[in-house]
């Protein structure tokens, strides 16, 4: 995701605040989440997957999660330009979500 996100920014010459924080987040928290898988896989994810546990994610999850990233680069002011308080919330949720997904495995 951070490798998309960063050509995007390219693509749409997209340095904001907005961008940065976006790519540091995401980009971030998939750094986190492949070490966690790494130093204490989780179990569930070690099983054989059927066809449609494979291929069920990609449209449902993963192509609107890809959106979501391409919207929020080729956006507007709102996107480019988020408010202190905006920020602060994303960092926090951020936070959370990285503690939250590290002691699901724990």
């Amino acid at each position: 995701m951070m490798i998309y996100l960063f050509i995007l920014m390219c693509y749409f010459d997209n340095f904001s605040l907005g961008a940065w924080v976006y790519l540091a987040l995401h980009g971030n928290y998939g750094l986190i989440w492949f070490l966690k898988d790494r130093t204490f896989p989780d179990p569930g994810f070690c099983r054989d997957a059927t066809l449609m546990s494979a291929l069920f994610p990609f449209p449902v999850v993963l192509i609107p999660y890809y959106f979501i990233g391409y919207w929020m680069m080729s956006g507007g002011e709102l996107q480019r330009n988020p408010s202190g308080e905006r920020i602060f919330v994303a960092i926090q949720l951020y936070c959370l979500g990285v503690v939250f997904m590290v002691l699901t495995d724990a």
